[in-house]
């Protein structure tokens, strides 16, 4: 598959396709005092289109598209930013990026709902459930509309997201926003080839990269963080139940006189057993929940550090997933180990604690 993404947008959208082969990417344009500015590069995009079509081994050619629109606050012009048009199967897409899962689907099929990025909602002080109202191009004349914001996402630097009937209904003088082309395996080099020599006929604002080497490099690096993560968690938890296992066998040697005293006051051997045992869990059992309440916002701010600096997205159910299975190991190994432990000192301290 190879992406071909318009001036309007740095980087990959929701509607990008997941195995890709190429992106070709255009340069920003610089100036952008008026909407009609930013209808620039239009044209070329329109040819690179057409050319598109007359490569041989292509099989599909899907366009997504956006529009520029100025935000209007208090009757003024705040800043012109993108919404993109959401098709119907990339809807799970959005939700995905959502902060909250539970979105009313049907309202955004159907009325004139806007979910917006959090980072422009905190910069123009929109909450959920405003009401935005928008300037934009249709048939290159200027028009208003109002939309209230359904939800808060985190997809791409885009401003929002409306649905594509929606979208379609207001006639907006629509810019491709990216280009989804499909080829076949046996025809890679050649449509690879076919796509250099586009981009060779508009050097100064179109580019060119393997998105297979990027998605590589993403995966690794993000994989090198989760195993950095893990790793922590791990050493962490191994110290610190031997520091408490450890610290548990001589806090329980040094009381013994005090389970002397309880044996000769009446309490059975058993029960002077159980009262270890329960010093040993309480040992351990503290330290892991002090590791459990430390790892989870450590967890959090990694996911978030990845997330909005590193700009990959993570399925947050991942890293908890990953977290709660260490801590669980590490706590079975400190149960078995310590009863083990512990098991030894009973045995070897029964005639110093119990006779």
């Amino acid at each position: 598959m190879i992406i071909i993404m318009s001036s309007t947008n740095k980087n990959i959208s929701i509607a990008t396709g997941e195995n890709t082969d190429f992106k070709l990417f255009f340069s920003e344009i610089e100036e952008k005092n008026n909407l009609e500015e930013f209808y620039k590069y239009e044209p070329i995009i329109q040819k690179i289109e057409s050319q598109l079509h007359e490569i041989e081994g292509i099989k599909r050619i899907y366009k997504y598209y956006t529009v520029p629109v100025e935000i209007i606050v208090d009757g003024e012009k705040r800043d012109i930013q993108y919404i993109n048009k959401v098709e119907n199967n990339d809807v799970k897409k959005l939700e995905k990026t959502l902060f909250d899962k539970e979105m009313d689907t049907e309202k955004f099929k159907n009325g004139y709902y806007i979910c917006i990025h959090r980072e422009y909602a905190k910069e123009y002080n929109i909450k959920k459930g405003d009401t935005i109202r928008l300037r934009y191009l249709s048939d290159k004349n200027y028009r208003y509309v109002n939309f209230k914001v359904l939800e808060l996402t985190r997809s791409s630097p885009d401003f929002g997201f409306i649905y594509c009937d929606v979208f379609d209904n207001y006639k907006f003088d629509a810019l491709i926003n990216d280009i989804e082309v499909t080829t076949n395996k046996s025809y890679y080099k050649s449509v690879e080839d076919s796509i250099l020599k586009i981009q060779s006929n508009y050097p100064d604002i179109m580019g060119v990269y393997n998105i297979n080497d990027i998605d590589s490099n993403n995966r690794a690096f993000i994989n090198i963080i989760f195993f950095i993560f893990i790793l922590i968690i791990i050493l962490s938890g191994f110290i610190t139940t031997s520091i408490s296992i450890s610290k548990s066998a001589d806090n329980i040697i040094n009381r013994g006189r005090d389970f002397m005293i309880l044996f000769y006051i009446g309490a059975t051997e058993d029960q002077i057993r159980r009262i270890i045992q329960l010093e040993s869990k309480r040992s351990f059992t503290y330290p892991a929940i002090i590791g459990f309440l430390l790892g989870v916002p450590v967890s959090y701010l990694i996911c978030t550090i990845i997330r909005i600096k590193g700009g990959y997205y993570i399925d947050f159910k991942i890293p908890w997933i990953l977290f709660f299975i260490t801590m669980s190991i590490i706590y079975l190994i400190s149960i078995i180990t310590s009863k083990e432990i512990h098991k030894t000192i009973i045995k070897y301290s029964n005639d110093y604690f119990l006779h």
